[in-house]
């Protein structure tokens, strides 16, 4: 049977603070500035202002109630009644929570060959051939066989892949292209290009980097001289456990120009100062360094055009 609620409960609901719920449910979470970290879940970030995200399964929302919607499973009403009145049918509500083993990290199966990858990166996204082809043949990028997915690999100090962000090379038009990761990857092994230099640039998503590696050899520089990393989200996790196995000295944070990208960019910017890192923000002209890329190859068509 449906619970009911009015208008004043669902105002309530919306009320309740997220972390202060959880808490009293036993979830357990770390305190960084003004966010709050999940402690099982370390994708999972709570702010003061009850928004929540939950990076790892694309998950997001305002207040408690969507948190309860969209993790827990519940229907508005029980949502409402679990936060204003911690019960259900006039029980007392608690979830039996069941145990979860976490699955071994499997990486997907490598297509006999990467043509279709290697297309959608150079002529759909305007990644540099000569790019794609090196971190391809540093097996970084490849082409997975069953939904041929362009798969980018995260690798630990060992040099074993242990995380892999996955991007779909084929996207309806209208609809976003497909965006994941294989289950059990370790986001603080986060997709890099190796360097020689004391600079780390840090961006969301590989696709960004290896754009942003792009335009340096379009504008003539060398591509290989500082590291890039790519989060694989707005988490700092990857950057923190990068910096403890290289000298450097200097983060360059090129996260998108939207509103996750900057808060995440201000936060990291302080943090990063405070612990002795000289700290820059990069950002890109357009929402991503992608779509800067994309831009400036259609300005230069534009400009070979007008010559001719």
């Amino acid at each position: 049977m449906a619970l009911n609620f009015n208008q004043e409960q669902y105002e309530k609901a919306k009320s309740v603070r997220l972390i202060d719920y959880l808490k009293a449910q036993g979830h357990q979470f770390e305190q960084q500035g003004k966010r709050y970290r999940h402690k099982e879940h370390d994708s999972m970030l709570i702010n003061e202002n009850n928004k929540w995200f939950w990076n790892s399964r694309n998950l997001y929302g305002n207040n408690a109630i969507s948190y309860l919607k969209l993790v827990e499973g519940m229907t508005l009403p029980e949502a409402v009644n679990a936060l204003v009145n911690n019960s259900v049918s006039g029980k007392s509500y608690t979830r039996t929570k069941k145990k979860k083993v976490k699955k071994p990290f499997v990486m997907p199966l490598a297509n006999d060959n990467y043509r279709r990858a290697f297309a959608y990166l150079n002529k759909a996204r305007g990644i540099d051939p000569e790019i794609i082809s090196e971190l391809m043949h540093q097996k970084k990028i490849y082409e997975s066989s069953k939904y041929h997915n362009c798969a980018f690999v995260g690798f630990n100090e060992q040099g074993e892949p242990k995380h892999v962000a996955m991007w779909g090379t084929y996207t309806p038009t209208g609809k976003k292209p497909f965006k994941g990761e294989v289950e059990s990857s370790d986001k603080t092994c986060g997709f890099q290009m190796e360097g020689t230099s004391d600079t780390v640039y840090v961006y969301e998503g590989p696709i960004d980097a290896i754009s942003h590696a792009t335009l340096y050899k379009m504008n003539s520089m060398d591509w290989r001289l500082d590291y890039r990393l790519a989060l694989c989200c707005t988490w700092d996790g990857a950057l923190e456990r990068f910096l403890k196995s290289h000298k450097i000295q200097k983060i360059a944070f090129c996260l998108d120009d939207d509103k996750g990208g900057n808060t995440a960019s201000d936060e990291y910017m302080k943090k990063y100062s405070d612990l002795g890192y000289e700290v820059y923000r990069n950002k890109p002209s357009m929402d991503d360094y992608n779509e800067e890329l994309l831009n400036t190859i259609e300005q230069q068509s534009d400009d070979i055009e007008l010559e001719l």
